[in-house]
């Protein structure tokens, strides 16, 4: 799957990911479930729950795993400044 526009959401199965390409501005969402940030060449790991919130703003690629089955809102990071979307998004 790939997300062309400015907003989606997105269920994941245990164990399976989202791929964020290199560069992209994207506020990533737990609306349930556990999620796992981790960004290339970034040594910190960020553990999401419902309701909380990271904005991803990397030069690298990032990875978006559920930790157990969850929900996740995907929204582009630039898109409240008149900024395009693109497709930066795969599952």
């Amino acid at each position: 799957m790939r997300i062309d526009g400015i907003a989606a959401t997105v269920s994941l199965e245990r164990e399976r990911s989202l791929r964020v390409a290199r560069g992209a501005e994207v506020q990533v969402t737990c609306a349930s479930g556990v999620l796992w940030v981790t960004c290339e060449g970034d040594l910190r790991d960020v553990i999401l729950t419902a309701g909380q919130s990271f904005t991803i703003k990397h030069r690298g690629v990032t990875l978006v795993t559920a930790l157990k089955a969850a929900t996740v809102w995907v929204r582009d990071g630039r898109a409240g400044d008149g900024a395009p979307s693109v497709a930066r998004i795969e599952a």
